[in-house]
This record gives structure tokens, C-alpha cells and sequence, in this order.
């Protein structure tokens, strides 16, 4: 089936049928998407005993894979991952020029504008062809019927943590509210978007911080589209090589949830 033909331009083509049946138990499901020349694999790997959704969009981000499959393995659920060249952003070529995104940034027309025009060319064309992949992700995450979307991050050391959210702080003006762990390292932490699930896990001992749905500024997050649409959204983050830490907080989601 083929999609996102601009000017006659096919961009985009999935190889592999998107509305797609239940897995079956212990098995994946591979959807492959052509970009210009560059594919990314659409993964999803299911289980059964539980039905949480992971997903995964960074394809440097590797731990939190890790601690995923590990999890949904032990007390079943669903992993979705995007897999190309093992890179955070995406790229590929279009009219003779080349075209980057971030495909955490891709799921409302400002933050896809506004991450084509930061990462270097701009086109409507290849805008549109962004778009398209991303209403594509949704599709086949079934984002529509879920009661709950977990993302599953990963960040590197004194970068981005907990405390991008605190007063004079980069994304200050994106958070309601920050409680940073007394014990907890501030690279591992939660990004939610409902109060009741903050103070949950405030009780647990872990970093977290809300998403002020608001006022959050649109960069086109999965969390951004989360917030408008009213569904309950937790970001699993940790430090890239904490194996450890996210997968006990994974297992905090699994029990928040009954599962």
C-alpha cells in the first residue's frame, strides 16, 4: 500500500500491512516504511498477561529497549519501536536535498515544522511526508484506542534530566509541578501528564515531573499530543546505560496499573 505521494513524488511506502490482527504470544511484527531511500522498521514485539503499550521512538536510545522486552517478556505487554540507522533523527532525500527530523517532534504541523526547519531543510513537500509517517506510527501503536501511552526514553549524563524543568531551567515554563527524588539520580525520572499519577509516584520515591497541559509548549511530542487529546501519558527516562533504574521503574507503571 502506498501513501504520501506528493507532485507524484512517492516518499513514503509501508511494505507491510498496517491494520494488522493481534500478535500472537511471543512473536513480533515488523512494518517497514520507506522514506526517499531511507527505511525505518516499525517493530512490535507482544506478549501476553498484561495490556500495556511501550514505545520507543529514538533509535540511540537503547536501555530503555533493553528494560522494555525484558519486561513485556516477564509480564507481557507491547513494545513498538522505530529502528533505522541507529541515530536519533531521521533522514532522508527528497528533490535532491537532504531532510532531518526528530520523530519525537513530528506528531502536530508546528513541532513537524518547526523540527525540519531546526535540523536544516525545509519543504512542504517533505513537511507533509512527516506528517504522513507520523499519522503512520499512530495507526499502527493503535494511539486512538489506548486508555494510557507509555514512552520509554533514555538521556545522557548532565543533559537533559529532572531538573530541565525546575525555575530558571530550560523547560521551566513546560511543567506544572517537579518533585525531584531525595535518593533518586535526576536523570531518571518520570514526565506525566496527570496529577493523580505525579503523586503516586511522588509516594513512591521518584523523581517525577507534570506537564503543565496548558501551557506546554507545542513541539510536537508525543506527550504535547497526549495532553491535548486527554489521554494519560508517563515517559519512562533514565540515563542511557541505567538498566536498573528504569526497569524498577517500568515494574512502578506495571504495578500503578494492576498489572
Amino acid at each position: 500500500m502506498q501513501i504520501g505521494v506528493l507532485h507524484s513524488l512517492p516518499l513514503v511506502i509501508v511494505l507491510s500491512a498496517c491494520q494488522s490482527p493481534p500478535l500472537p504470544p511471543g512473536t513480533h511484527q515488523e512494518f517497514v516504511c520507506s522514506i526517499g531511500e531511507t527505511q525505518v522498521c516499525i517493530r512490535v514485539d507482544e506478549y501476553p498477561g498484561s495490556d500495556l503499550v511501550f514505545i520507543n521512538l529514538h533509535d540511540d536510545e537503547n536501555t530503555g529497549v533493553e528494560a522494555g522486552l525484558r519486561l513485556i517478556q516477564e509480564k507481557g505487554g507491547r513494545l513498538i519501536q522505530l529502528e533505522h540507522d541507529g541515530n536519533r533523527l531521521i533522514s532522508f532525500v527528497s528533490d535532491a536535498n537532504e531532510f532531518k527530523f526528530d520523530p519525537n517532534r513530528m506528531f502536530t504541523d508546528k513541532g513537524a515544522r518547526r523540527t525540519l526547519e531546526n535540523e536544516g531543510e525545509f519543504s512542504e513537500t517533505a513537511f507533509h511526508v512527516v506528517r504522513q509517517f507520523a499519522d503512520k506510527v499512530l495507526s499502527i501503536c493503535r494511539f486512538n484506542e489506548l486508555g494510557l501511552i507509555v514512552t520509554i526514553h533514555n538521556n545522557g549524563n548532565l543533559g537533559y534530566s529532572a531538573e530541565s524543568y525546575t525555575s530558571g531551567a530550560i523547560y521551566e515554563t513546560d511543567a506544572l509541578k517537579v518533585h525531584l527524588g531525595p535518593d533518586a539520580d535526576a536523570d531518571d525520572f518520570f514526565f506525566v501528564t496527570e496529577l493523580s499519577t505525579f503523586n503516586y509516584l511522588i509516594d513512591k520515591g521518584f523523581g517525577v515531573v507534570l506537564q503543565d497541559n496548558e501551557k506546554v509548549t507545542d513541539d510536537g511530542s508525543l506527550s504535547v499530543l497526549a495532553g491535548r487529546r486527554g489521554i494519560p501519558y508517563i515517559n519512562v527516562e533514565a540515563e542511557e546505560g541505567h538498566f536498573q533504574s528504569q526497569l524498577k521503574m517500568l515494574r512502578e507503571v506495571y504495578a500503578l496499573y494492576g498489572n
